[in-house]
């Protein structure tokens, strides 16, 4: 019960910090719709079937925007906090980067993510000249399950590219250049990639999301069994890769690149 009050009390704090990014927040969402409009907006309007490539392709942007928002997490933890002379304060509070993404959870992850997908379903409805409630998910089981085993894939790339800023001195440029990986499996499915999408984690939770709307390629059965393994995989990799980087950054320090 403890620990449960613990990542409650972590999630009210975090939405309290949320607040002083509210500016931020908008332009990611209007970045990531306008980014989706240059990919897709001409497939979606010289499409045949315009309604077949919403379908297939936009569902990963749900997981993809997790994805991002995780990223955006570990670099405002190890890089904009670190120069405020917090990440200190946070580590020493018991906040590491596992903590830190549970924090930024609720409104990084789950809030901008939602917000950011049905922008983009209602862009997308207007290049198909469709009715919006032809873009909307059908099945909401898929959906759900969708959500929920998104929750683990934002928490596992915070602590990836946590990781990656603490030990090395890459910088915040390249980490954006990283995001294109996780494209893979996410907005572009397994149709396209074949069967190397799904050695990709990420690949289960966005299919799920495109299981809502029937254009899944994996069947619905094996995908639930599937999801369950990454979504229990990447949860005991996200607490060895944040407790590798807290011992890390306790022993040695922040790696920052000077000059």
């Amino acid at each position: 019960m403890s620990r449960l009050n613990r990542m409650l009390a972590l999630v009210r704090i975090g939405i309290r910090l949320a607040r002083l990014f509210i500016s931020s927040y908008v332009s990611i969402i209007l970045s990531s719709v306008f980014w989706g409009v240059v990919i897709f907006g001409s497939a979606v309007v010289f499409s045949k079937a315009p309604l077949q490539v919403i379908y297939l392709y936009i569902p990963g942007m749900f997981v993809f925007a997790m994805i991002s928002g995780g990223m955006w997490a570990a670099i405002d933890y190890f890089r904009f906090y670190f120069h405020q002379g917090l990440t200190d304060m946070f580590l020493e509070c018991g906040v590491g980067i596992l903590e830190y993404s549970i924090m930024t959870l609720l409104i990084d992850g789950l809030l901008i993510s939602f917000v950011t997908f049905i922008f983009m379903l209602f862009v997308t409805a207007i290049y198909a000249n469709v009715p919006i409630v032809e873009v909307l998910p059908r099945h909401y089981m898929p959906l759900i399950a969708s959500v929920i085993s998104s929750i683990p894939v934002f928490i596992f790339s915070s602590c990836l590219i946590g990781l990656l800023l603490a030990t090395t001195p890459i910088e915040v440029a390249w980490v954006n250049m990283l995001q294109f990986i996780f494209l893979l499996g996410t907005v572009i499915p397994p149709q396209i990639l074949g069967e190397f999408s799904l050695f990709l984690p990420w690949t289960m939770p966005a299919e799920l999301m495109r299981a809502a709307y029937g254009t899944n390629m994996i069947p619905l059965s094996q995908l639930y069994v599937m999801d369950l393994i990454s979504v229990i995989a990447m949860t005991a990799l996200s607490i060895i890769l944040a407790k590798i980087c807290d011992r890390q950054v306790r022993k040695k320090g922040i790696t920052i690149r000077r000059g």
